[in-house]
């Protein structure tokens, strides 16, 4: 249940984690070695995922770990919050641009989710199937909300998308069925097929009679 990676593995270097990796595993923990330089929150979080733990060897050059979360070494991009994690509140680190690919899917414990200003973008996905999270903030300073970014996060009420946001990708918001209210950035030119879909509950948004079209 606690899995460490080698570094090398009959005679190669492992460099990369491939997504579905832990499909349907039962591990708790995964170490990372230094050598590895490519892998997504995909490669831990789905299908109900265990793990409650990633760690990188400190003398990566590629990532880094703080209690159990992955991040890219500088800190800009957190890549995994390992969906097994039993906190209901998270705080993204300061100084992180980036909520990456896959990087909270399938959270099912998670309530709430602190965002920092310094974020710029969210990845496809990034807070897929994170079906209890109720309180999320959107910080002025973001620009682009991802593909299916926030898809089955059914227990959000209500939204604010600051005027920074100038793209929001299809099915970001795909059956956000608690969603009731929602304010548009002012900035957005475009809306893509789907957005919405599955929003039963959407009562009321800047842009409200155009989302049901």
């Amino acid at each position: 249940k606690n899995v460490v990676i080698p570094a090398e593995l009959n005679g190669y270097k492992v460099t990369a984690i491939e997504i579905l990796t832990f499909y349907m595993n039962k591990a708790l923990t995964v170490e990372l070695p230094a050598t590895v330089n490519s892998l997504d929150g995909q490669s831990f979080n789905e299908m109900n995922s265990t793990v409650n733990s990633i760690t990188v060897a400190e003398d990566s050059p590629y990532y880094s770990s703080v209690d159990g979360v992955l991040y890219n070494k500088e800190k800009t991009a957190l890549v995994c919050y390992p969906a097994g994690k039993s906190d209901e509140i998270y705080s993204v680190l300061d100084g992180v641009e980036l909520i990456d690919y896959y990087g909270f899917s399938s959270c099912l414990k998670l309530k709430e989710i602190v965002l920092p200003n310094s974020l710029k973008t969210i990845d496809d996905w990034a807070f897929n199937n994170c079906t209890a999270l109720a309180k999320i903030n959107l910080p002025d300073g973001l620009t682009s909300i991802g593909a299916s970014a926030f898809r089955n996060c059914r227990a959000i009420k209500e939204l604010i998308v600051p005027d920074s946001v100038t793209f929001i990708d299809g099915a970001a918001f795909y059956n956000c069925q608690g969603l009731k209210s929602i304010k548009l950035s002012e900035s957005i030119d475009s809306i893509y097929r789907g957005t919405f879909t599955s929003c039963s509950s959407l009562e009321n948004s800047n842009y409200y009679n155009f989302l049901l079209t």
